[in-house]
This record gives structure tokens, sequence and C-alpha cells, in this order.
């Protein structure tokens, strides 16, 4: 079983000769930063600070987990969301249902009530149904730490036995919100590789995330 420490030695590595290409000056790679206490006092597990070529300053934040720590990023749901997300489909059905209404010039009192109902239990249903196993409405404690790690570019780094030991299910989930929340993924095997799975979406270029962070 791989340690954190080892999947962040490896990953932070990786960002660093990742970025050198992109670097117009040296790349300040440093293990366990913390935000300022305004922000929180926050510890993120990598951080790497550099003058990008195009964007000026920059700053990468990342989180190592392995399978000691399987639980933070193994998928659970979010209570509520599937049924607030079915009540929107089924409300947009009925906006559908009014125009038809109108289209066909239904006046009949019995099916200007009965037809609206019909169209949001049926898209209420048909949304419920689809959106059963869909990472949309799951959640992953990791993507809570991260956010507290405001960067141009986040990573997740997590040892590839971690990533096998999860269910196929909550697997394809992880790397579904990774995508979704615009999260790269490293991943680390028992010999050190390191390889990016997902690459991360950059995120408000000029904002300046170094203000957040304590780097002596």
């Amino acid at each position: 079983m791989l340690t954190e420490k080892f999947v962040q030695h490896k990953a932070l590595n990786f960002l660093k000769r990742r970025y050198r290409l992109r670097s117009r000056s040296r790349i300040t790679a440093k293990k366990e930063v913390w935000t300022l206490k305004k922000y929180g006092n926050k510890r993120a597990d990598g951080l790497l600070v550099f003058k990008h070529i195009l964007w000026g300053s920059y700053v990468v934040s990342l989180e190592a987990k392995s399978q000691k720590t399987l639980s933070a990023i193994s998928p659970s749901k979010v209570k509520g969301s599937r049924h607030r997300h079915s009540i929107k489909a089924g409300l947009g059905l009925v906006l559908i249902s009014g125009s038809l209404l109108t289209i066909y010039k239904l006046n009949d009192g019995f099916w200007q009530f009965l037809i609206p109902i019909i169209f949001f239990v049926v898209g209420y249903l048909v949304y419920h149904q689809l959106a059963q196993n869909s990472s949309r409405h799951q959640k992953a404690a990791v993507f809570k730490q991260l956010s507290q790690y405001p960067a141009n570019e986040q990573w997740m780094a997590v040892s590839k036995d971690a990533l096998k030991a999860l269910p196929t299910k909550k697997r394809k989930a992880l790397l579904n919100i990774c995508r979704r929340q615009g999260v790269g993924m490293v991943v680390v095997n028992s010999l050190g590789f390191a390889s990016a799975k997902i690459r991360p979406r950059k995120k408000k270029y000029f904002r300046k995330f170094l203000k957040y962070y304590k780097i002596v």
C-alpha cells in the first residue's frame, strides 16, 4: 500500500516537470503550504508558484490521497439533489405543456388541468430514473478540501491502488466529478511513476491566487 507522503512527493515532482515549459521563471514547489488565517488556515499538500509565459503569476495546488484515505475519494450521493433536479425537469415539461395547450387551443378545463400534471409526473419520473447513477448528484470529500486551496489549476493526486480499490461505478463517478469541476488527476503507481489521467481546467487567468498562502 502506497503512503500519502509517497504519492504527494511523486506527484509534486511530476507537476514541477510538467509546468517547466510553461514557466518563464524558476518554479517554486513546496509541500504542505498553509492558507492565511483569514482564508481559513487550511493546509494544501502541495503548491507550485511560477511566472507563466502568458498569464504572469500562476499558482497550482495539490491534494494527495492514498488507500488509507480512500473514503475521501469515494463518491456518495448528495441528499435531495436528484429530487430537486427531477422537480425542475417536471416543471420544464409543464411549461412545454402550456405551449401545447396554447398551440392546439385546448379550452377544455379538464385537459387544461390534467395535461400539466401528466407532463410534470412524466418529467419527474424520467429524470429521476435516468439520473440514478449520475455523478452530477454525487460528491466526495476531496473536492471540498480542494476548494479551500484557491489556484489557477487544482490537482488531485491518487495512488493507483486506491483508485483500483474503488468499485467501478464509484471510480467512474470520481473521474466525472473531476471533469465537471475542472480538477486534474495525477495517478501514482507502486514504482513511483506519475501520469496525468485528467487535465485540470484553468481558472481566472489574471487573478492573484498567491495572496491566499503563507509562502516563506
